[in-house]
Formats: structure tokens, sequence, C-alpha cells
């Protein structure tokens, strides 16, 4: 069976977060995204201690999409270094895991060239 993985990324207002989430699902890379926010996050950027408020976006999608996703966040994402994290759902519920995998696109972008 294809495994489920669970992405994430920040952004620093919430239309970035949708526009680039709508993205993901409309071309067949994800099959769900979540938006949360606003979330206080602190780290360091260019030797200065820094605290944002900013969006986070969780992304569903099939292993198989992997490399697409974090090359389309990679192109498409407004900061210089987006955070991008990714692991395998280890637990879910074998329904949701077909439905999720259903509303992907196989073959990766419904678009070539994004």
């Amino acid at each position: 069976m294809k495994k489920l993985m669970i992405g994430w990324t920040t952004f620093a207002n919430e239309d970035d977060a949708q526009t680039l989430g709508d993205r993901l699902v409309a071309e067949g890379l994800a099959a769900c995204v979540q938006l949360d926010g606003p979330v206080k996050s602190t780290y360091r950027w260019m030797g200065k201690l820094t605290r944002e408020t900013e969006y986070r976006l969780t992304v569903k999608f099939p292993k198989s999409h992997a490399a697409d996703i974090s090359a389309f966040i990679q192109q498409h994402h407004p900061y210089d270094n987006p955070q991008w994290l990714a692991c395998r759902a280890r637990e879910a519920a074998p329904a949701y895991v077909i439905w999720a995998l259903s509303q992907t696109n196989p073959d990766g972008p419904a678009e070539k060239g994004v």
C-alpha cells in the first residue's frame, strides 16, 4: 500500500499560505491542506534572534509526491529558505488513506512545468 505523508511549512501571512495550499490541492499534489494560525515562531535568522507571527500549512500527500511537493515549495514559497518538514503518517484510518490517495494525481502535478 502507498504511504501517506504529512508535511508542514510556515508563511508570513495567511493569503500566501492559502494560495500555495490551494495550488497543491488543485494540481493533484496534495489530498488536503489545513491552515493554522497565527502561530508565534522564534528562531535565529542571520545571527539574530527573531520572533514572528506566522501561519502554518499542514499538507497531506502520498509518499510518491514527496519530491514534487518539496520542489514546488522551494520554487513557489515566498521565503528565501522555507521550512519544509515531512514524515510518514504512522497511524491513519484506512478509509481516510484510501480517500486521500484517490484525491491526488498519480503522475504528479496536473500541469507540467510547475
